[in-house]
């Protein structure tokens, strides 16, 4: 019974892992997008959607993760392998930056609304980007723990700094995303034209500069009378 009861929970463990997985990909190619492009309501109103849905995935993940954690390790400490530790790390770096995500990153995409991101100042960009590595490096990471059997032995002394030299690798990435989207430069769409070296204000739009053609005033001549 006892096994049957596990298989469930694992079952579950793996379908929120997938559903958050997904969702949160699917998330970051959307923001990945709007780069150079305007942010629409409509980008802003699912992004707020996928992180309630992400939310709630790592709720669950939590749960059933507990639920295994008890069955297999009865919570002690002595119990946990190396692979479990680095796992328990992982979903709480994950589980933090989800929360950031909702303090901070929403709020500036919201900034940026009928602007692209790319306009944002730069501490701007480096947080988005900075958010948005973190979470591509826990869904890869636990991707990686929970599928792989050669990480599945390795000792602590290994992976810790096989994942942590991907985690400085994908933050300097961010950091030098960060700076070369800065670029001044110009994209026209559609609906607007927006210069990328300075941000401007929402309520602004963009004009372009309109030069009148100067107009020649001909010389005054006076007339005078005969004999003057």
């Amino acid at each position: 019974m006892l096994g049957i009861f596990t298989d469930i929970v694992v079952g579950l463990h793996l379908v929120c892992f997938a559903v958050g997985l997904g969702i949160a990909f699917y998330a970051d190619m959307r923001f990945a997008r709007r780069l150079f492009l305007p942010v629409r309501a409509s980008d802003i109103r699912e992004l707020e959607k996928v992180h309630r849905f992400i939310g709630a995935a790592l709720i669950f993940l939590w749960v059933t993760g507990l639920g295994l954690l008890y069955i297999r390790t009865g919570f002690d400490p002595d119990a946990f392998s190396p692979k479990l530790v680095l796992k328990l790390l992982v979903v709480s770096l994950l589980s933090a930056n989800a929360i950031l995500l909702g303090k901070l990153a929403l709020p500036l995409i919201r900034i940026a609304e009928g602007r692209s991101i790319s306009v944002l100042p730069f501490r701007h960009r480096l947080i988005l980007l900075t958010l948005a590595a973190v979470s591509v490096f826990c869904w890869i990471s636990g991707l990686a723990l929970g599928s792989s059997a050669t990480l599945k032995v390795q000792a602590f002394d290994v992976l810790f700094p096989l994942f942590t030299g991907l985690f400085a690798f994908m933050m300097a990435g961010a950091v030098a995303v960060a700076f070369s989207i800065g670029a001044d430069k110009t994209v026209e769409t559609k609906e607007t034209l927006i210069d990328l070296g300075s941000a401007l204000p929402r309520d602004v739009p963009f004009q372009r500069p309109r030069v009148r053609p100067k107009r020649i005033m001909p010389k005054s001549t006076s007339l005078r009378a005969p004999g003057e």
